[in-house]
């Protein structure tokens, strides 16, 4: 009877599945596919850069200037600033790149006591989201 090939046992777990390759040596590599990236909740969260400048205005309202990205590390910031600003606010969103979903929650929960100045960059998600339709927005039509 002549001898069976011998077969090669595979070791299972990481590193044995479709995605893992072997080198000339024999060393398994595993490589991360797009279905096996990190948890979200594994990141750090990275707080952007938020400037926020109250002032008054000639009229004596209260204004506060926002520089920057809007987005849920720094929306807990704004809040503050427009909570703890008394009366009417004019909001001064010229220099704002970027307004994510946590930010406009917090134009939402004060649409009663704001205004808005923004240029047309933010005038699609101000549009679309419905704010435009709650409180005053000037300069969405300006480039």
């Amino acid at each position: 009877m002549e001898d069976a090939p011998a077969r090669t046992q595979h070791p299972s777990g990481p590193g044995s599945g479709a995605d893992a390759r072997s080198d000339a040596a024999g060393h398994h590599h595993f490589r991360r596919g797009r279905h096996h990236r990190r948890h979200a909740h594994e990141d750090c969260l990275m707080t952007t850069l938020l400037t926020l400048t109250p002032s008054r205005r000639p009229d004596g309202m209260a204004q506060l200037t926002v520089v920057g990205e809007i987005d849920m590390s720094n929306t807990d910031a704004l809040a503050t600033a427009i909570e703890t600003t008394e009366g009417p606010l004019v909001l001064d969103l010229t220099a704002v790149e970027y307004l994510d979903s946590a930010g406009l929650s917090v134009l939402f929960r004060h649409t009663d006591r704001i205004e808005i100045i923004a240029t047309s960059l933010l005038a699609p998600v101000l549009e679309i989201s419905g704010l435009a339709d709650l409180t005053t927005i000037h300069g969405l039509d300006t480039p």
